[in-house]
């Protein structure tokens, strides 16, 4: 049940990111014409949030960002929760409730989804052996599956539109992940920058009682080898406009300066945001060590 992918490295993480990607140029002081980001699909977090930064990041620049489908962290952005999602009425109650279970997976067109799920069976001792997959393409045909009677079990982030309408239709609730100290160990070492998140009953659509759902954090990238003077610029926009990026989407509400650095990322930070972060003095001598760490993985 593994992707077909190849190469994926020890972080991760990298897959779940939006990406931020620009010609290398031969001038360091030059800025192209326009830079990409990359993000999934219309209609998901990723697609919103990835709009909202464009929009920013370009405002004031000579180029523009376009939305269109190699790595350096750039920020570090909000915290992205998800959780199985079962109807109302169904038996399970936790994780351990889905071995044997129709649960909806593969999603060859959002990878993501995949290291969701894969997280949440590593983290309860489980294997892809233990469920029945049902193939889905993406989040939103896996929720349908679950609405329409195929799948006991799907997946998505928190308060995504799509839960909202599955809960309006049917009626759902998310399940808790194992959240011992046991079934984190198991999580971090599945899939490193994941970690669990304690939610309170009716914090968000579907959390019916207190729920113990998967966190990772969003990040901004971009190619190690992109000009400093993009990277800084585009810091630039965002960093100078922050407050204004959760008028644009809820998610945004923990896009914010003091999340932008941190020593437990998974992706080493580009040259440049770590000299931009320094100037502003948000950068320590613990970002330094995690920094040469990370190269030493991703060099």
């Amino acid at each position: 049940m593994r992707p077909k992918h190849r190469g994926i490295s020890r972080s991760i993480v990298i897959l779940l990111t939006l990406y931020l990607w620009t010609c290398v140029v031969a001038d360091a002081q030059q800025l192209p014409r326009s830079l990409t980001i990359g993000a999934n699909p219309p209609g998901t977090v990723f697609y919103a949030l990835a709009s909202g930064l464009a929009k920013f990041a370009s405002e004031g620049a000579p180029f523009q960002i376009q939305h269109t489908p190699n790595a350096r962290l750039v920020m570090r952005g909000s915290v992205l929760l998800t959780a199985p999602l079962v109807r109302k009425d169904s038996p399970i109650k936790t994780i351990h409730d889905i071995r044997g279970k129709r649960v909806t997976g593969e999603y060859p067109a959002q990878l993501a989804n995949w290291y969701n799920l894969f997280g949440y069976l590593s983290g309860a001792g489980m294997k892809w052996e233990d469920v029945k997959i049902v193939p889905v393409p993406g989040v939103n045909e896996g929720i349908d599956a679950l609405v329409q009677g195929r799948a006991d079990v799907s997946l998505c982030a928190l308060d995504a539109a799509k839960v909202k309408e599955a809960d309006a239709a049917v009626g759902v609730r998310h399940i808790s992940m194992d959240c011992s100290p046991e079934g984190e160990k198991r999580l971090r070492r599945a899939v490193p920058g994941y970690y669990p998140h304690w939610l309170k009953r009716g914090q968000a659509t579907a959390v019916v009682e207190d729920t113990c759902v998967n966190a990772y954090d969003i990040y901004l990238t971009s190619h190690k080898g992109a000009a400093d003077r993009v990277i800084s610029t585009v810091l630039k926009g965002v960093w100078d406009n922050i407050d204004k990026l959760p008028s644009l989407h809820p998610s945004f509400k923990d896009w914010t300066r003091q999340r932008a650095v941190d020593p437990d990322v998974t992706l080493p930070y580009h040259p440049a945001a770590v000299q931009y972060f320094k100037e502003r003095g948000v950068w320590s001598v613990a970002l330094d060590d995690a920094q040469r760490k990370l190269l030493g993985f991703n060099p």
